[in-house]
């Protein structure tokens, strides 16, 4: 099928609410649809390869270190008019250097960023008008970065030094560590991981309970 004819030229994916699954490529960016035996549904020309991919809050982000720029695509594409996607360059500070990952806050929208040029912070990107972001630089105290992903509360999971630990906003708005979330200290003894996925319970799960009495199910 379409998805394995793909598969040599896949070099990162995000699935999105829909259960659509975004694939980029060299210079491209498809959809492809389970509904239709994941053929592509969705395909745009960009001009240079995403490093990462991530999807929330309704949108799909590909940050283009070649541009140093985020795109933002719409995930709506059942819209007789899909909004068409938009760039936004990066501020100046934010490292592209190696290996990226990005995730999207699930409460907020902000979009995170890292790289290995910088594997001790994170750059939470905030859009401020249409078409500049504010960047707040998220440096734990200790430990390293090898992964990282918002949980469905907006709290901030770190794997590091083969540990996830977790951080969240106190009420004057900075990171504080803590220690009470349920993964708080998950690892493993001997070779360590370096990166972690939680499920988005309340987008994944079908469920009759209200939203925050299923969140990290």
């Amino acid at each position: 099928d379409e998805l394995d004819q793909m598969n040599q030229d896949i070099l990162g994916f995000t699935p999105d609410r829909h259960g659509r699954l975004w694939t980029a490529g060299h210079g491209a960016l498809r959809v492809l649809d389970p509904s239709d035996g994941w053929r592509t549904r969705a395909a745009y020309d960009l001009q240079g390869t995403p490093a990462a991919l991530a999807s929330g809050m309704n949108v799909v982000a590909a940050l283009l270190p070649s541009s140093r720029s985020i795109m933002l695509f719409g995930d709506e594409l059942d819209e007789q008019q899909p909004l068409p996607p938009v760039e936004i360059d990066l501020p100046e500070q934010v490292s592209l250097q190696g290996k990226c990952r990005m995730d999207i806050d699930p409460a907020t929208g902000s979009i995170a960023v890292w790289s290995e040029g910088a594997p001790d912070k994170i750059w939470n990107l905030r859009l401020v008008d249409e078409g500049a972001f504010a960047v707040e630089v998220i440096s734990p105290a200790e430990g390293g970065i090898d992964s990282f992903q918002f949980d469905d509360q907006g709290r901030l999971g770190l794997m590091g030094d083969g540990t996830v630990r977790f951080l969240r906003r106190n009420e004057q708005g900075q990171w504080m560590a803590m220690s009470d979330h349920p993964l708080a200290g998950l690892g493993q003894q001997g070779a360590a991981p370096t990166g972690f996925r939680m499920m988005r319970s309340s987008n994944n799960l079908p469920s009759e309970l209200p939203a925050k009495e299923y969140d990290n199910a």
